[in-house]
């Protein structure tokens, strides 16, 4: 409407992410970015009097319950001289309720949805529009496949802005490696980068937390030639902020870990981190602080041990010709702790080997719940060597085993080919 020429001309449309479920036919060469949810389009040079439209097709998600439901949608204008223009619009979309007597109309809950971004692999979560809980069973993981989330069928996701709830999840949940994290406890070593999950909005606004009502699980893969020598036990470890302390997680109960994984049970998204923890490091006993009086009928928290595994690691050095076996110079130990009692309590775990107490692992514990403790101890020498945790006890032995026939066959093989060699080469000289 103006009386000079613009340049650079460029409309995005940015639509509403929650109820588009797809886009169809786009004017003009529009460009679609499904990440972002927009769609582009680069006008260039407009004269003076010129107008014209774009145009685009959208696809909504499912099917609306009874009531109203407002769609949104917002374009934005820009050029090389004027300032942004920004204009938006909505639709309204009802459903009528079933007339009194009449059939009743089938209701489908709409189907909204958040991503979630590891380390640059993007995984589209569907969750309910009323509550934001998850309509099925998810497992985004990153490129290499090694670290994983288990969000199961049920969950519900939500988050806090400047400290208002929301009741469903961010548009984003994003994995990525924390370039100034804080630093490792004195006595533990970070075995992994340390990485940070973090919710932003459909308007890029970054959220205060990502909550979860159900357990949540995760996965994240570590170099077992990363362990410090002494290390007496790895697991995954979140930062609190309110206490500004690496504070270890439970074991999964889902993914078990094995050499090379930790696993751990979230109920809130944060900065994450496998840390190891060393011999150097072993604490005192803490003070023991008196149980509060239970209420009447209650029982106070009483811990037992189950389920002593000693695993001691099978290395077979120089495969596929395997000189030499080695047999426990690392050893995976875990045991169940359970509470027996009614109140909730925290457990210290104490790893004694041959009588020395080299690590330890706090876990709280509801009346009546159960968690796995799990300790790796690296760097044995050969011998027989007793465990004790939790009150149990146990034995393992570790050793080296050198197979010496491989070795002289191995050995004795080329002389004896270069033998053959030189025979045959003597034959055909003979018959010529």
């Amino acid at each position: 409407t103006g009386q000079t020429l613009l340049t650079g001309v460029k409309i995005v449309d940015d639509y509403d992410e929650v109820h588009v479920a797809s886009i169809g036919s786009i004017s003009d060469s529009g460009i679609w970015d499904e990440v972002g949810g927009t769609i582009t389009w680069d006008i260039g040079p407009l004269n003076p009097g010129d107008d014209g439209e774009v145009t685009y097709q959208a696809t909504l998600v499912g099917t609306f319950g009874t009531g109203t439901t407002t769609v949104d949608n917002v374009a934005i204008v820009t050029t090389d001289q004027t300032p942004d223009d920004e204009d938006d619009a909505s639709v309204t979309v009802t459903i009528a309720p079933p007339p009194p007597g009449g059939a009743a109309l089938s209701y489908v809950e709409p189907t909204c949805w958040f991503d979630v971004d590891m380390l640059g692999n993007v995984t589209r979560v569907y969750v309910t529009c009323v509550d934001g809980r998850c309509i099925g069973d998810y497992e985004p993981d990153d490129p290499p496949e090694v670290n994983f989330l288990e969000l199961m069928r049920g969950t519900r996701v939500t988050y806090n802005l400047n400290g208002q709830f929301n009741g469903g999840p961010p548009r984003w949940v994003r994995m990525r490696v924390l370039e100034d994290p804080p630093p490792a406890p004195e006595g533990q070593v970070f075995v992994t980068e340390v990485y940070t999950f973090l919710g932003y909005t459909a308007t890029g606004l970054q959220t205060d937390s990502v909550f979860f009502d159900a357990i949540v699980g995760m996965q994240l893969d570590y170099d077992p030639d990363a362990l410090p020598g002494n290390a007496t036990g790895v697991g995954i470890a979140w930062w609190n902020p309110d206490t500004s302390e690496w504070e270890f997680l439970p074991q999964g109960t889902g993914r078990v870990a094995g050499v090379g994984t930790a696993t751990a049970d979230v109920m809130h998204f944060s900065t994450f981190a496998v840390l190891a923890t060393t011999g150097e490091a072993v604490q005192e006993a803490p003070t023991p602080i008196p149980t509060p009086a239970a209420p009447s009928g209650a029982r106070p928290a009483t811990f037992a041990g189950t389920d002593l595994q000693i695993e001691p690691a099978i290395e077979k050095m120089w495969s596929p010709l395997t000189f030499v076996t080695r047999t426990g110079n690392t050893v995976t130990i875990s045991a169940m702790i359970e509470n027996l009692g009614d109140e909730e309590g925290t457990y210290t775990a104490e790893l004694s080997l041959d009588g020395k107490v080299i690590g330890t692992q706090d876990v709280s514990l509801a009346g009546g719940e159960q968690k796995q403790v799990r300790f790796v101890v690296s760097g044995i020498a050969t011998g027989e060597y007793s465990i004790q945790v939790a009150g149990l006890s146990g034995t393992f032995a570790s050793s080296r085993e050198v197979t010496w026939w491989l070795i002289a066959v191995v050995s004795v093989l080329p002389a004896a080919i270069a033998g053959w060699l030189i025979l045959r080469q003597y034959r055909k000289r003979r018959l010529a």
